[in-house]
């Protein structure tokens, strides 16, 4: 926890001033008039559901008339499923029982507008064999544009839940395997109705399999917790101030309105990002996003030349959990940050000492409570329009210009229905949520392997073999050469105080020894 000094509390004690001369009233009309918002909707039509803060910030308009923001998942599943036995598979998981309403609501609901405001409206009954569908691969489109078209361009159907699964029968992408057909099971669902914890809970109710639970609950005093609520205000100012005054922002945007979205699937060595996480010591989602961004700045310099000018830092978005997500039900749950990763560099291993230094910046001020305290609830009092505006302007909070999520799931082997689940990815898009964004990364651990999607804009890569090339090629060579440089270089690059990226010889000497790996 940050230490404060009498001229933070100072600052804090002027900046709670002008919050409660200033914002508060504002904020407490907003409240109030929400509040009664929801009072009239409940008596009106017994089916609408206020949303939740976190379901907030997704919930920007009705489903059918403002640009739709989902979370998908792809699964690559050997032999061939059949589209009656999955239909019974998932009724049975979610639609069995009373219990199955209570806590799967979101399966059952909608987006509608009222008084000013986005409600969640729930059905009295989901037909599954409307929303899980099958289809075939038009002849001329690669598996890739097809899931791209389906998960950004195709809407959900007016009046109905926000949520779709899609099953392919493929030709075996194993030539000598003995099953010569695989299915693709693509799931589909607005990101109000889950997060990706929320997913996670899917893929285990669909496998039988249970994934790890790794965000601790932190024990904080009450008087820890009314410091913390006193800090936040100055701790906002901090990062803001921290974030907002450099000049190193990253922005390819010309032609927004008619981008096209492209979408690669990648299969990464998981034993070599572990090795990197034993070695370095730095958390696992600062490995991903410097892979990320390595690898973007590798195709920017092959594509352009050596000449192009790249800033030194790029800033990228994170969700993060929030201790005390419900394993047994669909909610959004999560906290989340802008982080700042150095981007000019070529040394892959100064870049995650970086951007792994700004990562603990950014928890040990606790920015990611006061997102959570005090930044999204203001968010549920924001009539729709406003906070749809919000969305779309030119803010410091939403210029980063990518995002990235890492999740983690069971290490024991997936099966579907008794067939092997050969890849697993969770792509994310939320491109008309934050239109500065032109590239999001996702990776999911599983089964002793990690797979990765990527989906960008037309804005920054040309095609889609440029993005293969990033989630493939430039990929490994990052990761290659971040083990090369830390195997090379044993010496601190942080300050000597800074337990993170420092590599002492004798460390060194022992993880080469030992070959012991961190759970990730």
């Amino acid at each position: 926890m940050k230490l404060y000094n009498i001229f933070d509390f100072v600052i804090s004690l002027i900046l709670w001033i002008l919050i409660v001369v200033i914002l508060v009233p504002i904020v407490l009309l907003l409240f109030l008039w929400k509040r009664c918002v929801i009072f009239i909707a409940h008596r009106v039509d017994k089916n609408l559901h206020a949303t939740q803060p976190n379901d907030t910030y997704f919930s920007v308009g009705d489903t059918n008339k403002v640009p739709i923001v989902n979370v998908a998942q792809i699964w690559r599943v050997e032999g061939m499923l059949d589209i009656h036995e999955f239909r019974a598979h998932f009724r049975s998981l979610f639609f069995s029982c009373p219990e199955s309403r209570k806590n799967y609501l979101n399966l059952y609901c909608y987006l509608k507008h009222f008084g000013g405001y986005v409600f969640k409206r729930s059905v009295d009954q989901v037909n599954v064999e409307e929303h899980v569908v099958m289809r075939q691969l038009p002849e001329d489109e690669t598996l890739q544009s097809f899931i791209v078209k389906w998960m950004l361009r195709e809407r959900f159907e007016d009046g109905k839940p926000l949520w779709q699964v899609v099953l392919l029968h493929l030709p075996s992408s194993e030539p000598n395997s003995e099953i010569n057909v695989e299915t693709v099971v693509l799931l589909k669902m607005h990101h109000c109705m889950t997060d990706g914890y929320g997913f996670i809970h899917i893929v285990d109710k669909l496998t039988g399999n249970t994934s790890p639970y790794l965000v601790t609950h932190e024990k904080e005093t009450l008087f820890q917790m009314v410091k913390a609520s006193f800090f936040g205000p100055k701790t906002l100012m901090d990062y803001v101030i921290e974030v907002a005054r450099t000049p190193d922002l990253f922005y390819p945007l010309k032609d927004r309105k008619n981008a096209q979205w492209f979408m690669s699937l990648n299969t990464l060595d998981m034993k070599k990002i572990k090795d990197v996480r034993r070695r370095t010591k730095a958390h696992f989602i600062s490995v991903m996003m410097t892979l990320m961004i390595g690898a973007l700045r590798r195709y920017l310099h092959d594509t352009y030349g050596k000449d192009k000018e790249i800033p030194n830092n790029i800033w990228t978005a994170n969700s993060l959990p929030w201790p005390g997500h419900p394993r047994n039900s669909l909610v959004n749950h999560w906290t989340g940050g802008v982080f700042q990763v150095p981007f000019k560099t070529e040394d892959p291993l100064e870049r995650l000492c970086g951007t792994e230094k700004f990562f603990k910046f950014f928890h040990d001020m606790e920015m990611h409570k006061t997102v959570k305290r005090l930044i999204i609830p203001v968010t549920w009092c924001l009539p729709s329009p406003l906070l749809r505006w919000g969305h779309s302007l030119d803010l410091y909070y939403f210029r980063y210009s990518n995002a990235f999520a890492s999740l983690l799931l069971s290490e024991s082997p997936h099966f579907m229905l008794g067939k092997r689940v050969k890849q697993l990815y969770l792509p994310l898009g939320i491109k008309d949520a934050v239109p500065t964004s032109v590239l999001f990364g996702v990776s999911s651990s599983h089964s002793g392997q990690m797979d990765l999607s990527l989906l960008a804009s037309s804005e920054v890569v040309a095609s889609q073999e440029a993005l293969d090339k990033i989630a493939t090629v430039y990929f490994a060579q990052e990761l290659e050469q971040l083990q090369r440089s830390i195997e090379d270089r044993i010496i601190p690059i942080l300050e000597s105080d800074c337990e993170t990226c420092t590599l002492t010889e004798k460390d060194a000497v022992n993880n080469r020894i030992n070959g012991n790996a961190n759970v990730i």
